[in-house]
């Protein structure tokens, strides 16, 4: 049955399935792994932050930057707040009950810790992404690459070490990717299209913590849906609202994403996550 449906219910064609085990992560990560020229006009690997999120069935919903955070004024990190969170059930209440929850929300995460994920996942995905842009004559394309992870921190009762799995990679500028447009100097698209024009990128600076969260709308075939409650939402200070102008809706189609700024990740969280509840309560569908 399980084939069968994946078969069915593929966005592609094919026979063939992958058949995987679940692991229990803390939250996923999406790289945006970046290949573009360097001044003696060789492909060059950059890494942006990752880029943090969760989320209770198969689409993107939240999303922050950087994935974790160490504050050296208070010599602590900004707690976990990852799967099954009672933030993320905020966020994104799941249809069904979910199957396990992280055991670091609500903790804070050593440094040395955060380095050492961090470091994995840019060896991982950068290692992905040198693998699909190898040829006989060296690396060869340029663009954003949505390297997608599954982030473990390890157990310190059990002694079990961080670890990251490699999930899914995107070809192109990710969803979860768009907090870039408040958190970085250079967007994720800004990046994609200096990379592929072959223009300079001397660095990637993040410039303040973010977070994004998508608008759905809650009913089928309507079309030319009216957004009221624009003015609530900007009221939040740090607010940004990108609406896609999708002609009609489906049920938990996303018409839209909220991006908001903070002094840190959950304070972004909650500011996109308040603004995107109010854009959803207020959409008009006549």
């Amino acid at each position: 049955k399980a084939y069968e449906r994946s078969v069915k219910e593929a966005r592609g064609r094919g026979d063939e399935v992958i058949v995987e085990n679940i692991i229990h992560y803390d939250f996923e990560v999406t790289e945006l792994v970046l290949a573009h020229l360097d001044e003696d006009g060789r492909v060059k690997i950059s890494f942006p932050k990752p880029v943090g999120h969760v989320r209770s069935g198969s689409h993107y919903h939240v999303s922050w930057q950087p994935f974790l955070e160490y504050s050296e004024d208070d010599n602590s990190s900004i707690p976990v707040m990852g799967y099954g969170s009672d933030l993320h059930l905020r966020e994104d209440p799941p249809h069904h009950e979910l199957l396990w929850r992280s055991k670091w929300n609500g903790k804070t995460v050593p440094p040395e810790i955060i380095e050492r994920v961090e470091k994995q996942i840019y060896d991982i995905a950068g290692k992905v992404v040198r693998a699909l842009l190898s040829t006989n004559n060296g690396l060869r394309g340029a663009g954003i690459f949505g390297c997608e992870l599954f982030v473990k921190l390890g157990d310190e009762e059990t002694g079990d070490k961080p670890m990251v799995y490699f999930n899914e990679i995107s070809p192109r500028p990710h969803d979860t990717g768009m907090v870039t447009l408040v958190t970085q100097d250079l967007s994720e698209m800004a990046l994609h299209v200096r990379a592929i024009l072959g223009l300079p990128i001397p660095s990637i600076r993040l410039l303040t913590p973010g977070a994004s969260h998508v608008v759905l709308s809650r009913k089928n075939g309507y079309w030319a849906p009216r957004y009221s409650r624009v003015w609530e939402a900007l009221k939040i200070p740090g607010v940004n609202v990108r609406l896609f102008g999708k002609p009609s809706t489906y049920y938990e189609r996303r018409m839209g994403v909220v991006i908001a700024h903070a002094k840190n990740t959950l304070e972004a969280r909650i500011k996109a996550m308040q603004a995107a509840h109010l854009l959803e309560e207020g959409i008009i569908y006549e």
